[in-house]
């Protein structure tokens, strides 16, 4: 009897939909662990079957713009509700780059016919405004505000937050569609300049700054964890003047008192028998 082989090879792409990045996948096997490497046979005399399938990915990375890589050659198509099919049949190796799209909608994407997934195109965002940096209790710590405008055409914000001041280390922070964001490990005794950066996957807006004109130190009045006092100096008062000493008794006077001896009388300055 005849000895029948057969091989299996799973290979597959799944969606993976989100707004400004789309992904496809292998499927199990790739979630597996194996790399996107599907072996399979059923006798050990068959030659070992290896196919490996390429991640394609479609990002919106430039104003009103869709960049597909890893397309693998295949032809690579955008679609939209309304909208005529826009396609790249012969994209070679390069990226397929498709630009002029209307910002704020969201185009489906395909590699070979299927389905990767569907990207928002989305212009660039405009810089954010009125920045606040407020002190709170703790003199390394601040709280920041700010004004923006996310809107269809922009899709979701994310804002670079940065703290900057002369021979200090800088401090750095990153918030997703908040205008508020608490920034710590400050230096209390530096002036930092603050700025905030809007972006989102298709670049990045002009910065907005604040710079401060009092250290924290000096708004708090700490200094780390040890409270800042100001002691001033009291001037001693002067000392009372001693009480006037009583005056030195008077010294003793002597008198010499005469008296006559019995049998005598005292007659003025005599004695008189």
């Amino acid at each position: 009897m005849n000895r029948i082989a057969t091989s299996v090879v799973a290979l597959g792409l799944t969606a993976a939909l989100g707004v400004g990045v789309c992904t496809g996948f292998a499927s199990s096997a790739r979630a597996a662990g194996d790399a996107g490497i599907v072996i399979a046979t059923t006798t050990p005399d068959d030659s070992l079957i290896v196919a490996q399938s390429p991640i394609a990915t479609a990002v919106a990375s430039l104003p009103r713009g869709i960049v597909v890589t890893n397309h693998g050659g295949k032809p690579v198509t955008l679609s939209s509700q309304g909208k005529a099919t826009i396609s790249k049949p012969r994209p070679g190796n390069a990226p397929a780059t498709f630009a002029g799209l209307e910002a704020g909608r969201s185009y489906t994407v395909s590699v070979g016919g299927k389905v990767i997934g569907a990207v928002l195109a989305v212009s660039e965002p405009a810089a954010a405004s009125s920045l606040v940096v407020r002190a709170t209790a703790s003199p390394t710590t601040v709280d920041m505000s700010w004004k923006a405008t996310p809107t269809a055409q922009t899709g979701p914000l994310t804002y670079d937050i940065t703290a900057s001041a002369e021979g200090k280390p800088v401090v750095k922070s990153t918030v997703k569609d908040v205008l508020t964001a608490r920034l710590a490990g400050l230096d209390p005794r530096a002036l930092y300049t603050f700025s905030v950066v809007a972006r989102n996957t298709a670049g990045a807006a002009t910065a907005v700054f604040a710079t401060m004109t009092r250290t924290l130190a000096d708004i708090t009045g700490r200094d780390g964890d040890i409270a800042v006092t100001t002691v001033k100096a009291i001037e001693p008062a002067p000392a009372p003047a001693s009480p006037a000493a009583p005056p030195a008794p008077a010294a003793p006077t002597t008198r010499t008192i005469y008296v006559c001896p019995d049998g005598f009388v005292d007659a003025g300055t005599n004695c008189t028998k």
